[in-house]
């Protein structure tokens, strides 16, 4: 389907790369696995701008424990409440 301007939607343009998606970015590679499980999902715009935006990046590998300050210790538990405040989190990968 197309747009009534003849181009791609911003969906059908982020499905196209999901599904040739050769990377590394984890994320995109987590949305590229939805999309060949489930024909029917549609992602989000934000994650369709992330695909559109990002797919070229490649990450860099970190792999090591990094310190985080009180605030964003607290905001994780806000999100997470079964977890204990962390003082440290692992960073596997850094997009940019």
């Amino acid at each position: 389907m197309t747009t009534s301007t003849g181009h791609l939607s911003i969906e059908q343009q982020a499905i196209s790369i999901l599904e040739n998606y050769q990377g590394s970015n984890n994320y995109i590679l987590k949305l590229k696995k939805q999309i060949e499980s489930n024909k029917k999902y549609l992602p989000t715009r934000a994650q369709c701008d992330y695909v559109i935006d990002f797919n070229s990046v490649v990450p860099k590998v970190a792999k090591k424990w990094v310190e985080i300050d009180s605030y964003f210790s607290q905001k994780l538990v806000a999100d997470n409440p079964f977890i204990k405040e962390p003082d440290k989190i692992y960073v596997e990968k850094i997009l940019i």
